[in-house]
């Protein structure tokens, strides 16, 4: 299983309002990928958080990570809710059962 983790920095004009929706959007939208077994969205709880805001997937292997990518759900998600919204995004990506081969789970 892979885990995708994406920390979001917040352009200075989105309140707390719309950190919430954010996190309704990336629920609604990327739960539509078939590949996307499972998302979360949050904000941060302790502010000395260099990112305020963060959204993860998991899906099954690196093949389905790359078909998650190429979604025209995820692509819309980013371009309309994630783009204008934030200034700097870090991309981590993790593998949730170790010794098994991500490629092809």
């Amino acid at each position: 299983m892979v885990h995708l983790v994406v920390l979001c920095k917040l352009q200075a004009h989105v309140t707390q309002e719309r950190l919430e929706e954010l996190a309704r959007k990336a629920r609604i939208q990327l739960l539509k990928i078939p590949e996307v077994l499972q998302v979360r969205a949050g904000k941060r709880i302790e502010n000395d958080n260099a990112y305020p805001y963060f959204y993860s997937v998991d899906v099954e292997s690196l093949e389905k990570l790359a078909m998650y990518r190429d979604d025209p759900n995820q692509v819309k998600f980013v371009e309309e809710v994630i783009k204008p919204n934030t200034r700097e995004r870090l991309e981590m990506v993790y593998e949730l059962e170790p010794n098994k081969d991500v490629r092809y789970s």
